[in-house]
């Protein structure tokens, strides 16, 4: 008679073995479709008539990858953006060597309705040209998280239409969440006319509801927003950004950079104490940089002068700044390092903070040895209610 150990022993083996054939099976049924010309034909991939970038998205599904050889592969005007709607990979030969570009016409990319993660991986997303309301190159809607893995995202621009809540992100707009490794996010530009609030983020915007922000090894750098507000409206504070807008739930930078941004906020008759954020607005609920720096960035304007904040905007719950610098930042506002408005715990453990006129506002630094638990999550109490990304 087998004892009951070895019965639970053949029973594990037995669940293993299932496991490894359905892995081999989902597997298997992974395809990899491999771009075969630099225009940017629509349809799907064909193995007589090519595939372009287009038809091998279109093609895709959940888990398959697309090869994206070196190339410029310029977007047609009739065809519009490329839409993602799957959890697939696109791997470019590099960012230096595979480029997709906008060539102004229209946003580059959007990932709408992928259940899992979707990987962008060595190439650039350029030229991107947005007159909706946010994503200027990139898109994200979700459900499913977003990866971008050594990507470059440089040179796009949204200039909404009409006015709004939640415009920006030149370079990157999300409402799910996104983490960056070893990518750069740069040169991207936001210009908002009638803003309604919580509106900026010229390199990065994680809207109202969106998901986590992760950097790793990477740079938010040299990217602008100009926000005029709404005077018009009830509530047109909390805009800023130059780099990053974080409107969603917590970012943590490891080992990144978030330098030379720029956030311009006028037309507000009586400016809110809630803009600024030269570098990183932060709206969400935990901040987390270590091992990063956040200088050279600056916030200026009429609606700046109550806020502040030429490094960061800390408007969330627990921050963390560990073994980082904030350095040589500017505002008008006097607050040129980072302004803190919110009665949330406060961490520092780094020497490095120096700037013009370094002042934390309304919270003082209380320097600790060990990392603090992480908070619940924040409610967040915007006057207004959230809308599905366009």
């Amino acid at each position: 008679m087998f004892s009951s150990r070895t019965a639970r022993g053949g029973a594990l083996a037995f669940l293993l073995a299932l496991l490894a054939l359905a892995i081999g099976a989902r597997a298997a049924d992974a395809t990899t479709f491999t771009v075969t010309t630099t225009v940017d034909q629509a349809g799907t991939c064909s193995s007589s008539g090519g595939c372009s970038l287009r038809q091998a998205i279109a093609s895709a599904a959940d888990g398959d990858t697309i090869i994206v050889p070196a190339g410029v592969y310029t977007l047609d005007p009739s065809n519009g953006e490329l839409d993602v709607t799957h959890g697939v990979t696109i791997a470019g030969a590099g960012q230096a060597t595979t480029t997709i570009d906008g060539d102004g016409i229209d946003r580059v990319m959007r990932i709408d309705g992928n259940a899992t993660t979707a990987t962008l991986r060595g190439l650039t997303i350029t030229g991107g040209a947005s007159t909706q309301a946010a994503g200027g190159g990139l898109s994200l809607a979700g459900p499913g998280p977003v990866v971008l893995d050594g990507v470059l995202v440089t040179e796009n621009d949204v200039v909404p239409a009409t006015g709004g809540f939640n415009e920006g992100g030149g370079g990157i707009s999300s409402v799910t969440s996104l983490t960056l490794n070893d990518s750069t996010v740069s040169h991207n530009t936001v210009t908002v006319g009638a803003s309604e609030g919580d509106s900026g983020g010229a390199g990065i915007l994680i809207a109202q509801g969106g998901g986590d922000l992760t950097l790793n090894d990477s740079t938010v750098t040299d990217n602008t927003a100009t926000v005029t507000a709404d005077t018009a409206g009830e509530t047109t504070d909390n805009n800023g950004g130059g780099g990053i807008y974080m409107d969603g739930q917590d970012i943590a930078v490891t080992d990144g950079t978030v330098t030379g941004n720029v956030v311009t906020v006028t037309g507000s008759l009586q400016p809110g104490p809630a803009d600024g954020g030269g570098g990183i607005y932060q709206f969400g609920d935990n901040l987390l940089l270590r091992d990063s720096t956040v200088a050279l960035n600056s916030a200026s304007g009429p609606g700046v002068a109550k806020g502040g904040g030429g490094g960061v905007f800390d408007g969330g719950n627990t921050s963390q700044y560990l073994d980082s610098t904030i350095a040589d930042n500017a505002t008008e506002a006097g607050r040129a390092a980072v302004a803190r408005r919110r009665d949330g715990q406060f961490l520092v453990s780094t020497r490095a903070f120096r700037s013009v006129a370094l002042k934390i506002s309304e919270v003082p630094i209380a320097v600790a040895r060990t990392p603090l638990p992480r908070a619940g999550h924040r409610h967040h109490h915007h006057r207004h209610a959230p809308r599905a990304r366009e």
